[in-house]
């Protein structure tokens, strides 16, 4: 039988908590120990919308952070004693006690799992030792989830830049370009890479030259829309898909692509440098393969290389074309 996905599983575990123990509510609140935030995953209570982020920091946790902290199940038999005071959420919501259970991954905790009741109860050791079996049950499906997440990003994101690598970038290339095709709207493909990049390495070494790179990557991902699709897709080449825009409005992207690498030097570990790209535009057309559209804006990314290099050159076929501050020198 097919293993549920992580959000019905989570679901289905609060489903359990309220059906076998007599209480009122149940919720499952997951922790990014990096970012030092909660957020509700599954819960039965109005009160607590799906992926809602308390932003709660250490100092400020509450009864949340003191079982992820110390990684111990916590009752409360009565709010007018707990320890931690009564949230909001308690008081909307009438509950009147509650136990809260840790879900911990490899010794790491993820969350907390909570019955609630809106009656004054003590939670006896079977409630407690039910509630985290269940725990235990929710911390493995959230921590291999997560890992698969990370195996799926090493397999899909260039690990040197952070965007996304050629295999993944052409893959969700050709899922762009299928989708223009039924809705017979344009994609505008962008190439693009840094100028005169083998002598940074040449000069500086190799360590500048992949820190160079991770810079102008980050300055790129700034700029794109969360439905463009930036990839690298050689050694110091690029390559961005804008669904959905005409070649001015891509011309438009370019340019401002190149100014804001150009703009300001890049400043890494080694030294600061004055980095400049080159970027060619080209515009989709029917039944094309994406490798020839990719093609066409290279072919005009090398023109705007023999033309003198820090500018932004359309293909013939693109019907517009806008070249940057360098563009009208010999």
């Amino acid at each position: 039988m097919e293993e549920p996905d992580l959000e019905t599983l989570l679901e289905r575990i609060i489903g359990v908590v309220v059906d076998l123990l007599p209480v009122s509510a149940a919720s499952l609140i997951l922790w990014d120990g990096d970012r030092k935030t909660f957020s509700v995953s599954a819960s039965t209570l109005e009160s607590q919308s799906p992926r809602y982020v308390l932003k709660t920091v250490r100092n400020t946790g509450g009864a949340t952070r003191w079982i992820v902290d110390h990684q111990e199940p916590l009752v409360v038999a009565d709010v007018d004693d707990d320890p931690f005071g009564a949230s909001e959420m308690l008081a909307t919501e009438r509950l009147r006690s509650y136990l809260g259970v840790p879900l911990v991954f490899n010794q790491a905790s993820v969350g907390v799992l909570y019955a609630l009741d809106r009656a004054r109860r003590s939670y006896p050791r079977v409630d407690v030792d039910f509630m985290t079996i269940l725990a235990r049950r929710a911390a493995s499906a959230i921590g291999f989830t997560r890992l698969l997440e990370t195996t799926r990003d090493l397999a899909t994101i260039d690990d040197l830049t952070g965007v996304w690598n050629r295999r993944e970038f052409l893959a969700r290339g050709e899922t762009e370009l299928e989708r223009a095709e039924r809705s017979q709207r344009p994609v505008t493909a962008i190439v693009f890479d840094v100028d005169d990049f083998k002598s940074i390495n040449d000069r500086h070494g190799h360590v500048t030259g992949d820190a160079v790179l991770r810079a102008v990557a980050q300055r790129c991902d700034t700029e794109v829309r969360p439905n463009d699709v930036l990839g690298r897709v050689g050694g110091e080449e690029f390559a961005l898909l804008v669904p959905d825009v005409e070649p001015r409005v891509g011309l438009v992207i370019a340019e401002r692509l190149r100014e804001r690498i150009a703009s300001t030097p890049i400043v890494v570990d080694q030294g600061t440098y004055d980095v400049t790209v080159t970027l060619g535009v080209a515009r989709s057309v029917p039944n094309e393969p994406l490798t020839a559209l990719l093609h066409r804006a290279d072919l005009a990314m090398y023109d705007g290389k023999a033309a003198g290099r820090n500018r932004v050159v359309a293909d013939p076929d693109a019907s517009a074309s806008t070249r940057g501050p360098a563009a009208s020198d010999p």
